[in-house]
């Protein structure tokens, strides 16, 4: 599974340095921050996605092997863990690891259906949302845990529908965004939480939008350079309220940053800019990192990481 993918059929220089500066630590922000891009790529790796980041700069994602199988990976600086549950009969997701080390995502079994997992100090716990489908294509997607322990992410029923939940303690609550679509391939992708209970997500429908969810209430996130209305996709929302995710013009991606209704354009010097190419961001840390992927213009997939 490939999230760019399953997303799309679902900083500007002096625009970064305005919205960061008021994030700088006190005594640091007199000076304009650098823009600082890092390839991140699994040794031995076809492809690197990274999609989480902790507040003590530990990345998560997943890489594609020699063999076209999926597999998550940490990456601690610089060391590289590998992560492969042992029911992903057909590839493992890593989407996130928390300041407290726990880490999870989603894995496919032998039949093609979709299962959450979280691995907490070693003791790896699986995530079914009771109302989930069972047929290959099917099942829960875990995308993202706070430090509180709340799971969000989005199952596909047996209709083929998308929904969002949250799952605190094994009690799943399902969301429905104002909207969605309630066609096979529509309905509610929750990407992200953060610890003061913002959750970030698409809705997959007519047409496709973005938003950041706070206690009930929704709003839009739409980057005003996108080609057009429903091709913007957000990643997360950091403590602070800094927003990243990535929109489209044509099919070409560009990272963004969001923070307080101010969008700013981030793209990796490496990335290619035709179709099918360019630079996705997935989310961020309070301490200036944030982390993703580009496609080059070989079409290659490479993670990143980006410093300011």
């Amino acid at each position: 599974m490939n999230r760019r993918n399953a997303l799309i059929a679902r900083i500007g220089v002096a625009a970064v340095v305005a919205a960061v500066l008021a994030l700088l630590p006190a005594g640091v922000s007199g000076a304009a921050p650098t823009l600082t891009w890092t390839t991140v790529d699994v040794p031995g790796a076809v492809s690197t996605e990274v999609i989480g980041i902790n507040d003590l700069g530990a990345l998560a994602g997943f890489y594609v092997d020699a063999g076209g199988l999926a597999q998550g990976f940490l990456d601690r600086s610089g060391t590289f863990t590998t992560f492969d549950d042992s029911a992903g009969a057909l590839g493992t997701y890593v989407f996130w690891i928390t300041d407290l080390g726990s880490f999870g995502g989603t894995y496919y079994d032998a039949e093609g259906v979709a299962h959450g997992f979280v691995d907490r100090n070693g003791t790896v716990a699986t995530i079914n949302d009771p109302y989930a489908g069972t047929a290959n294509g099917q099942g829960t997607f875990a995308e993202w845990e706070s430090n509180l322990g709340e799971i969000v992410g989005y199952y596909i029923d047996g209709a083929g529908v998308w929904h969002g939940f949250v799952d605190r303690g094994g009690d799943f609550t399902t969301f429905n965004a104002p909207s969605a679509g309630t066609g096979s391939g529509q309905g509610t992708f929750f990407g992200c939480i953060n610890d003061v209970g913002v959750i970030t997500g698409t809705v997959l429908g007519s047409p496709n939008y973005s938003f950041e969810e706070r206690a009930g209430s929704y709003t839009t996130i739409a980057d005003p350079s996108q080609s057009v209305p429903g091709d913007t996709y957000i990643g997360c929302d950091n403590d602070l309220g800094l927003a990243v995710g990535s929109y489209f013009v044509g099919l070409t991606a560009y990272g963004f940053a969001e923070l307080n209704g101010t969008y700013t354009t981030l793209s990796d010097p490496n990335a290619g800019l035709a179709a099918y190419q360019g630079t996705t961001v997935e989310s961020d840390n309070i301490f200036g990192q944030a982390v993703g992927f580009y496609v080059s213009s070989t079409g290659a997939t490479n993670g990143l990481e980006l410093s300011y």
